[in-house]
Parts: C-alpha cells; sequence; structure tokens
C-alpha cells in the first residue's frame, strides 16, 4: 500500500503497481491506499478521493490475515470510513485477492465479503431478498476495468470461540 489512510481531499494519478505482494494484520488493504475517510466526526471535512490512471497488474497479489476479524482487502482501496466519496477514472485492477473466509459463531464476520476488486470494504449495504448486499453509493467509474482471477488462499475455518487461536478445518 503506497498510503495508510487518505483523509480529506486526496488526488492520486498516474500510478502503477506491478509484481508486489502488500499484506497487512487486520485493517484494510489496498493496492493504493488502505482506507478513505473525510470526515471530522462532525462531518465537516468532506472526503473527496480522485484516483486517475491507476493500474494493479496481474502480477501483483494483496492480502489481509484475520486478525481482528474485520480486515477489508481492495485492489485499490481495502476500505472506506465516513462521508468519503471516490473517483476513479482510467483504472484497470487484475491484481490477485488472497483472503480467507473467517468465521466466528459469535460475530459472524466473513473476510471475503468485505473484498473487491476496486474498494474491499464499503461501510454500505441493503437488504435484497432478505440478504444483505454491499453497496457503494459513495463511488463514481468512468472507463475502469477489473479483470478477476483466483482468489489464492479462500478456504473456510471457523473458530470454536472469539477468543480461541484453535481452529477446525472440514
Amino acid at each position: 500500500t503506497l498510503v495508510g489512510y487518505a483523509y480529506g481531499k486526496c488526488h492520486f494519478e498516474n500510478i502503477f503497481v506491478t509484481n508486489s505482494t502488500i499484506a497487512n494484520y487486520n485493517r484494510y488493504t489496498g493496492g493504493v491506499v488502505g482506507e478513505v475517510g473525510g470526515d471530522a466526526k462532525d462531518g465537516t471535512i468532506a472526503g473527496e478521493h480522485t484516483f486517475i490512471n491507476v493500474d494493479v497488474d496481474a502480477g501483483t497479489t494483496i492480502s489481509a490475515l484475520w486478525g481482528t476479524f474485520d480486515p477489508g482487502v481492495g485492489g485499490i482501496i481495502g476500505g472506506k470510513y465516513g462521508n468519503a466519496t471516490v473517483y476513479m477514472k482510467d483504472c484497470n485492477v487484475a491484481c490477485e485477492l488472497d483472503v480467507f473466509n473467517d468465521v466466528t459463531s459469535a460475530y459472524r464476520w466473513y473476510s471475503y465479503r468485505r473484498c473487491g476488486m476496486l474498494i474491499g470494504y464499503s461501510e454500505e449495504s441493503k437488504t435484497v431478498n432478505g440478504r444483505t448486499e454491499a453497496t457503494a453509493s459513495f463511488l463514481t467509474t468512468v472507463n475502469c476495468t477489473v479483470q478477476y482471477g483466483d482468489w489464492v488462499n479462500y478456504r473456510y475455518c471457523e473458530f470454536t470461540d472469539t477468543t480461541s487461536l484453535g481452529a477446525r478445518y472440514p
């Protein structure tokens, strides 16, 4: 990740991430930015983030370990916080996401549901046919492409409780 946290008005242009391994333990991990945000708790600072001509190639792997059970993994942005808005133009993502499908019986966090090729965790959702789906009303894209590859370490891992490090693999 080039930038851990980007708040306020930020502009990223002509960035090429190639043949890289980007990893984090328990927070947002992105090919360019870990987390975008933009509020001063009172909503006075809008987060206006612009990404123009950004490429994250197929030789790049982006990953996160389960840590606190809330990682977000994204090809360009790991996660979004607060009242941030994102504009992407001429961006191309073809990286691999190396994520776990982690489940705890109490919290039911699914890491893969917090991942996306452009943005990992969006902090927005809606209910469709009784199911919760992520949404991204804050995102505008123009001429962006995504090439999906295989998710590298996609597997099921259920912890016996939220404090245990022991796990069962079926």
